[in-house]
């Protein structure tokens, strides 16, 4: 997914995902160029896992929608 420019479109809601995974998701966004959206709705993190979300966002031009609600 770091590099995949094909996948646009990532549905990881109910995942469990916690603060640790989103330093990885995080990591992905700052390299991934396809990817248009990103939903992580009712899942397990928390500031720590926004804030990492955060700032990639700085550094991603290609997401369009990033649904976080139910964490």
């Amino acid at each position: 997914v770091k590099v995949n420019a094909g996948l646009t479109n990532l549905n990881l809601s109910e995942s469990n995902i916690t603060n640790e995974d989103c330093q990885h998701i995080a990591d992905m966004l700052e390299h991934n160029t396809g990817l248009k959206s990103l939903i992580l709705s009712s899942n397990k993190f928390k500031d720590d896992g926004v804030n990492a979300l955060c700032r990639a966002m700085t550094r991603n031009s290609t997401l369009i929608d990033l649904w976080l609600s139910g964490n």
